[in-house]
């Protein structure tokens, strides 16, 4: 009985063609995907599984034929979406149709993944949809015209970082330029140059303010954003979000791509590019106050200080004004000088009677 078991097997499986056979027809078979994420993601993985089985099987998987069988099977709207992520001047071969399909799926999930309600916080959803209106709004981002591409194309996926204890913004959307696609692929940060690290000594800082008579503490409000990003290069930073939040469907119709028009916190390069454009403009002033800032600046966090309040005071007017010059604006100022908390604007203070500074907790 055992030998006729064995029989049959090798006869419906010896057969290395019927095999073959069997997973085109897989393929050709396979049921088209609609709009719906979750919908891409089975076609994305039957294809995958019957790819890597003809693999195997020692069949060339990158053929036209191929391309048309899975691009047949996908909703117009997202295979157009795919052909923009794609380039123009790219041809289509399977495993790059499949791994265009991988970014834009992994993309819309982890769009879809941050607009479900946080139970962590009241309406953080609502707010993480006006943080995106709002960057729209001032020209940090901008709608994608899907008939426009400029060459290399890539997705960010992003999330919310909540801090409820924080005055100014209690929610922030961060950009992972770190994800890949895949464990053999790799991600944008790895693409890019970091550049040479722009960061002063952290023991000669922290020397420099604990001698100070009068402790200064002030940061640059949303400091990468303030850096423009060049036409040509905004494409690998583009991003999902939706038309309408209000919507309760989750399609392609209600999806809207974006890019950024600054430089994004996040993306390898970011902090030479703000440390070096801040550099370079406090530099140009030929100041004692310019060279003190530049001397006291840990990325956006200037910790500075003073031998008396007059000094401070016109520390702050002065800092103030030369970051004006550059379209920054120095806020949640603190100090531990209550004559200099009395004369800074409200609209600058840090309502905080405690700030961390390099890691160590300073009061007032």
């Amino acid at each position: 009985m055992y030998e006729v078991a064995v029989g049959v097997l090798k006869d419906r499986f010896g057969n290395e063609q019927e095999v073959v056979d069997v997973h085109y027809n897989k393929l050709i078979n396979l049921q088209p995907a609609t709009n719906k994420t979750s919908s891409l993601r089975v076609l994305l993985d039957t294809v995958g599984k019957h790819l890597r089985s003809l693999e195997v099987l020692g069949q060339n998987v990158n053929q036209d034929v191929i391309v048309s069988m899975i691009s047949a099977k996908l909703p117009e709207d997202v295979l157009v979406q795919l052909k923009i992520l794609n380039g123009a001047n790219n041809k289509w071969n399977t495993f790059r149709l499949r791994d265009r399909l991988r970014e834009y799926i992994i993309a819309r999930e982890r769009a879809e993944k941050d607009k479900e309600p946080d139970k962590r916080s009241l309406n953080s959803h609502s707010k993480y949809d006006a943080v995106m209106k709002d960057q729209l709004s001032k020209g940090v981002t901008e709608k994608v015209e899907q008939s426009k591409t400029n060459g290399l194309v890539h997705y960010l996926p992003h999330h919310a970082v909540i801090t409820p204890q924080k005055a100014t913004r209690k929610i922030r959307v961060v950009y992972d330029a770190s994800a890949r696609t895949r464990k053999e692929k790799k991600s944008l940060n790895e693409c890019m140059y970091r550049a040479p690290v722009m960061l002063q000594d952290l023991c000669g800082m922290l020397l420099r303010f604990r001698i100070q008579h009068v402790a200064v503490v002030a940061d640059i409000e949303k400091a990468f954003l303030q850096i423009g990003l060049q036409s040509n290069q905004r494409d690998v930073t583009r991003f999902l979000w939706l038309r309408d939040f209000e919507k309760p469907i989750f399609d392609a119709d209600n999806i809207q791509e974006y890019r950024f028009c600054r430089v994004p916190f996040g993306i390898i390069s970011s902090p030479f590019l703000l440390g070096a454009t801040v550099d370079y403009h406090l530099e140009s002033y030929n100041d004692e106050i310019a060279e003190k800032l530049r001397n006291n600046i840990y990325v956006d966090n200037v910790i500075s200080g003073a031998e008396n309040t007059s000094e401070a005071i016109k520390l702050y007017t002065t800092s103030k004004s030369m970051f004006a010059d550059a379209s920054m604006n120095l806020r949640e100022w603190i100090t531990n000088s209550e004559v200099v908390n009395e004369f800074i604007p409200k609209e600058d203070r840090a309502f905080t009677n405690s700030v961390k500074v390099l890691g160590h907790c300073s009061t007032r």
